[in-house]
């Protein structure tokens, strides 16, 4: 049997229903089918990438989004979307689809203060 990774919203599925996640994820009884909540979903998010990373206009039903965008690009650092991390069981950093993948996640928007960065031994 093929080594479990574990992810955010896998660890959030379990938690709401174990035996859910059992037929769902392990077992694969129900595949997965987009709904129209799912779509719309996807959308938004990728209207708010697109305006994030690549400066693209929101198109007019998700301009709502606008002043929670416009507020997370006034912060200071580097802005990386869709930022795929992933560590293995003993915790340290790997490739996002490495066979050694304990947990993985992808942010959605991270900001990353340079300026502002500190080292562990900074800290006092």
């Amino acid at each position: 049997m093929p080594k479990f990774k574990w992810s955010h919203s896998g660890l959030k599925d379990f938690e709401g229903c174990a035996r859910r996640f059992h037929e769902v994820k392990v077992l694969k009884n129900y595949p997965f089918t987009d709904t129209v909540h799912t779509i719309y979903g996807k959308q938004v998010h990728e209207s708010a990438e697109h305006y994030v990373r690549d400066n693209v206009p929101l198109p007019k039903e998700h301009e709502f989004i606008q002043p929670t965008l416009d507020a997370l690009l006034k912060k200071t650092g580097r802005k990386l979307t869709e930022h795929e991390m992933a560590l293995t069981e003993d915790l340290q950093p790997c490739a996002f689809d490495s066979p050694d993948v304990w947990v993985r996640g992808i942010a959605d928007l991270l900001i990353i203060d340079d300026d502002g960065f500190s080292t562990p031994t900074e800290i006092n």
